[in-house]
């Protein structure tokens, strides 16, 4: 049995003048959905700067480690 095109428009156009949101088979809206993607996004390029940032104080605190305590030697 075929349907008309209005039997599945019109709960949508019900759905988007009461919720403001065309419906999505997740209950997600666009921006819900952008939302969560933008941060996904924010946690990962935060998670990599956190990684590049204590590699490269541990750099430096392994350099410091490295150096002769007192002052510097001329030549």
């Amino acid at each position: 049995m075929s349907q008309r095109i209005d039997d599945y428009a019109t709960p949508m156009k019900e759905a988007i003048h009461e919720d403001g949101v065309i419906p999505t088979r997740d209950g997600l809206a666009w921006w819900q959905r952008t939302g969560y993607a933008i941060s996904d996004m924010v946690e990962t390029a935060t998670s990599w700067a956190r990684d590049r940032w204590n590699s490269f104080v541990d750099l430096v605190d392994r350099d410091r480690n490295n150096e002769p305590d007192g002052p510097d030697m001329e030549r």
